[in-house]
C-alpha cells in the first residue's frame, strides 16, 4: 500500500471517528432528553395519581356526608310523618282531620324535597334511578292539590283536579317524583294567580304497546301570563322570568328546572303556553304503565248508576270536578252555579237521588242571612214536592271547617275543597245512609291494642332512691313491685316467691347481680322468671356476662319509663323453662298462631316509639327494641326473633357490622334482617344485600310499607 493510500485511509478513519463521536454525543443528548421527559412524565403521573386519590376521597367524603345528612334529616321527618299518620287513624273532628291531612301532605312534600336535594346531582348527571311501583294516580294528584290548598284559599282562588273518563286507577311508576312534578307546577300556579282559578287536568292515551300510557297533566291558571321574550329562561336553574318576580314572590327558580328534568327522565317533558293578561298552562307528560284496575280492599263506589244528582256550586271548576267523579260512578248530573239557576229548570225532584251544594267562602255572612235564604234551605224548599227529604251534601271551603259549631245541623255530611274522590264518596254514602263497604263487601277493619297484663315484679337494688324510682314506674304502669336491697335477699325471694319478672341491679355489695342470677337459676327448678339486668356499666363485656349468667334483658341507667316498659314486654314474651336454653317459648293455646316477634334496633327513641305504636295495632306482632347495636345483638342471640329491623347508623357500631355479626352467629344466621335507613342509594342497597340483608327500607317509611315488609320477611325460614 502506498503512502498516499495509507494517508487517505487514515483520513477516512479519522472522519468515521469524528462522525461516531458526533452520533455518540447526539445519542447522549437524546438519552438525557428522554430521561428528563421520563422524569417529567413520572412527576405528572404522580400528580395525576394524587389527584385521583384526592377525587376518590372527596367522592367518599361526599357520599358519607350525604348519607349522614340523609339519616339525620329523615329520622325526625319519619317521626313527624309516622305520628301524623297514626293521628289520622284516630277519631277526629272534621277540623282536626283537615289539619292532620294538611300536616301529612306537608310531611310528604318535605320528604320529597329532601329527596330532591339529595338527588340533584343525579338528576343533572342523568343517573337518577326511578322507582317502579304501583300507586293510585287519582290519590297522587289530589295529594298534590291538597298541599297547595291553603295558599289558594287565602287568595280566594278556586282549586280543583279534573280527570278525564277512562283514567287508570292504578299505575306503575315513581309516585314520589310524579307528586313532586305536580306540586312544583301547582304551587307556581297558585303563587302567581291573584284571583280566579287553578286546576290540573289529567288525560291519558295509549303509547306504543300495552300496558304503557302517555299521561298529560295540564296545570292551568288565570294569572298574569308570561311574556314571550321571557319564556326561554323559565327552565334554566336559578332563573326567574324577571328579577321583580323574585322580589315579589320569592323562590330560587330551581323548581321548574328539576321538574322538566324529572319529566324527561319519566319519558316525557314539560312545555308552557301563555297569553299575557289571561293566564298560563304548563303541560307535563310522563310515561306510566297501567296497574291492576282495583286495589285489594279498596272501597266500593257509591251505587249511583242511572240516578240523577244535582250539583250546585258557584265555582265552575269545582263543579266540574264533582261532576266528573259522579259520571265515573254512573250518575246523570245536572250542574248549576246557584240555587236560583236551579229553580229555572223543570226538575222531577223524585228522580233526584242527591243534591251536592257548594257554600260561599264567608261562613259568617251566610249564617247572618235571614232564615231559609241559605243554599241548603233553598234546595230543600225547591225539593219540597219529594216523597222523602232530599239528601244533601255540603261542599265547604276551609273557612267553614274552622267554625266551632256546625251552621247547618240538618246537613251532617260535609266534604271540603279541593274535592277529593274518597272524601266525596264517603260523604255521598253517609248522605244516602249506606254503609262504607270495601270492594269485597266487608267493612273497613278497626284495630285496638291490648293492654299489658299486671305483673308481680321483684326489684333488686341496693340504693333506696333507685328502688323507689323503679317501684313508682312499675306502679304507674299497673304492676305490683316488691323491693329487696341485696343479692342474697334476691336469691331467697326468687326461689321462694312466684314473680313474673325480676329487675336485677348488677353492682351490689356481698353478692352482685350476676352471681345472684346464677344462684337463683340453679336453686329454682322448673319455670324461671325473666331477669332484666340494670346497671350503669353498659360495656359489651358486662352485657355478655349478664346474658351468660341467664339474664333475659339489659337496661342501662338512667332508665326511662318507656324503655323499662319495652324491656318488660320483651322479657315476659320470652319466658323459658331453663336459663341456659334460648328456645322459643311454647304457645299457651295449641290452636292459636304464635306471634311474629320483631326486634327493632335504633338509637332514635321517637322512631322506636313510632314503630311500637304502628305494630301495637297489629294482632300477632310482638315488638322488642334496642337503643344501640350491642344491646340489639344481645337481644337477638338471647331471644331469636322472627324478624330483625336494623338502623344503619348507630352510636356504637354500624348497621353493616351488626349484619355481619348476626350472620356469623349460628343462632341468628337465618333470621331475616330488614335495614331501615335514610341512605337510599342503590350502591348501599346492593352492599347490604351482599352482606345478607333481606330488604332495605328508606326513611321516612309509612305504616303500610313497614307492616308489609315484616309480613313478607316473617314468611322466610327462620332458625329452628
Amino acid at each position: 500500500m502506498t503512502d498516499a493510500a495509507r494517508t487517505q485511509q487514515a483520513a477516512q478513519l479519522e472522519e468515521y471517528r469524528a462522525e461516531i463521536d458526533g452520533l455518540r454525543a447526539e445519542l447522549d443528548a437524546t438519552s438525557q432528553g428522554l430521561l428528563a421527559m421520563h422524569r417529567e412524565l413520572s412527576e405528572h403521573q404522580e400528580e395525576l395519581e394524587q389527584a385521583r386519590v384526592a377525587a376518590v376521597r372527596a367522592d367518599r367524603a361526599k357520599a358519607a356526608f350525604l348519607a349522614s345528612m340523609s339519616h339525620e334529616i329523615r329520622s325526625p321527618l319519619n317521626v313527624a310523618l309516622g305520628f301524623a299518620s297514626l293521628l289520622g287513624g284516630t277519631a277526629l273532628t272534621a277540623e282536626q282531620a283537615e289539619y292532620t291531612e294538611t300536616l301529612l301532605g306537608a310531611c310528604n312534600h318535605l320528604r320529597d324535597l329532601v329527596d330532591g336535594i339529595l338527588d340533584l346531582s343525579k338528576v343533572e348527571s342523568g343517573l337518577l334511578e326511578l322507582e317502579e311501583a304501583p300507586f293510585d294516580l287519582v290519590a297522587c294528584v289530589e295529594a298534590a292539590t291538597g298541599m297547595v290548598a291553603l295558599g289558594a284559599e287565602k287568595k280566594s282562588v278556586a282549586l280543583a283536579a279534573l280527570f278525564t273518563p277512562g283514567i287508570p286507577e292504578i299505575v306503575v311508576g315513581d309516585a314520589v317524583r310524579m307528586r313532586q312534578i305536580l306540586v312544583n307546577l301547582l304551587s307556581n300556579a297558585v303563587k302567581f294567580t291573584a284571583a280566579g282559578q287553578v286546576c290540573v287536568e289529567v288525560t291519558a292515551r295509549p303509547a306504543g304497546t300495552e300496558p304503557h300510557c302517555r299521561f298529560t297533566f295540564d296545570v292551568r291558571d288565570t294569572g298574569p301570563g308570561i311574556p314571550e321574550e321571557t319564556m326561554s329562561r323559565l327552565f334554566q336553574p336559578f332563573a326567574q322570568a324577571s328579577t321583580s318576580i323574585t322580589r315579589q314572590f320569592g323562590g330560587t327558580g330551581l323548581g321548574l328546572s328539576i321538574t322538566r328534568q324529572l319529566a324527561e327522565r319519566m319519558g316525557g317533558g314539560v312545555t308552557v303556553t301563555s297569553t299575557p293578561g289571561e293566564g298560563s298552562t304548563f303541560t307535563a307528560t310522563v310515561m306510566l304503565r297501567r296497574g291492576e284496575p282495583v286495589r285489594p280492599g279498596s272501597r266500593a263506589e257509591p251505587p249511583l248508576a242511572g240516578t240523577q244528582v244535582l250539583v250546585v256550586h258557584p265555582e265552575s271548576v269545582i263543579a266540574e270536578a264533582i261532576r266528573r267523579h259522579l259520571v265515573a260512578w254512573g250518575a246523570r248530573t245536572l250542574v248549576t252555579d246557584s240555587v236560583t239557576d236551579a229553580a229555572r229548570y223543570s226538575i222531577r225532584w223524585n228522580d233526584v237521588a242527591l243534591a251536592i251544594v257548594g257554600l260561599g267562602r264567608d261562613p259568617d255572612a251566610a249564617v247572618d242571612q235571614p232564615p231559609g235564604s241559605d243554599p241548603i234551605s233553598a234546595i230543600h224548599a225547591l225539593a219540597r214536592s219529594r216523597d222523602q227529604p232530599l239528601p244533601v251534601v255540603a261542599v265547604t271551603p276551609l273557612a267553614w271547617r274552622r267554625r266551632p259549631a256546625e251552621p247547618f245541623p240538618t246537613v251532617p255530611t260535609v266534604t271540603g275543597t279541593p274535592i277529593r274522590r274518597d272524601r266525596l264518596r264517603d260523604a255521598i254514602l253517609d248522605a244516602l245512609g249506606l254503609p262504607d263497604m270495601t270492594a269485597n263487601g266487608t267493612a273497613p277493619a278497626g284495630s285496638a291494642s291490648a293492654l299489658s297484663p299486671a305483673l308481680n315484679v321483684l326489684v333488686v337494688d341496693d340504693q333506696a332512691a333507685n328502688q323507689r324510682a323503679l317501684a313508682l314506674m312499675l306502679n304507674q304502669s299497673g304492676h305490683q313491685a316488691d323491693v329487696v336491697g341485696d343479692g342474697e335477699a334476691a336469691v331467697a325471694a326468687i326461689i321462694a316467691g312466684n314473680y313474673d319478672l325480676v329487675l336485677m341491679d348488677v353492682q351490689m355489695p356481698r353478692l352482685d347481680g350476676i352471681a345472684a342470677t346464677r344462684q337463683a337459676r340453679l336453686g329454682r327448678p322448673g319455670e324461671q322468671p325473666p331477669i332484666i339486668a340494670i346497671t350503669a356499666d353498659a360495656t359489651p363485656q358486662t352485657r355478655e356476662s349478664c346474658l351468660r349468667a341467664g339474664m333475659n334483658g339489659f337496661l342501662s341507667k338512667p332508665i326511662a319509663r318507656a324503655d323499662l316498659i319495652r324491656a318488660i314486654s320483651a322479657a315476659t314474651e320470652q319466658r323459658s323453662p331453663t336459663a341456659s336454653t334460648a328456645a322459643r317459648p311454647p304457645c299457651d293455646d295449641a290452636n292459636a298462631a304464635p306471634a311474629i316477634r320483631v326486634l327493632y334496633i335504633d338509637d332514635n327513641p321517637m322512631l322506636r316509639t313510632l314503630v311500637e305504636r304502628i305494630l301495637a295495632r297489629e294482632a300477632g306482632l310482638a315488638l322488642v327494641t334496642a337503643a344501640d347495636g350491642r344491646a340489639g345483638l344481645d337481644l337477638a342471640v338471647a331471644h331469636r326473633p322472627d324478624v330483625i329491623l336494623v338502623d344503619l347508623h348507630l352510636p356504637d357500631m354500624g348497621g353493616e357490622q351488626i349484619i355481619q355479626e348476626l350472620r356469623r352467629e349460628p343462632r341468628t344466621s337465618g333470621i331475616p334482617i330488614i335495614v331501615v335507613s335514610g341512605d337510599v342509594s342503590p350502591g348501599t342497597a346492593r352492599r347490604l344485600a351482599d352482606l345478607g340483608a333481606t330488604e332495605h327500607i328508606a326513611k321516612p317509611f309509612d305504616a303500610g310499607q313497614l307492616k308489609a315488609s315484616i309480613a313478607a320477611a316473617s314468611r322466610r325460614s327462620a332458625p329452628a
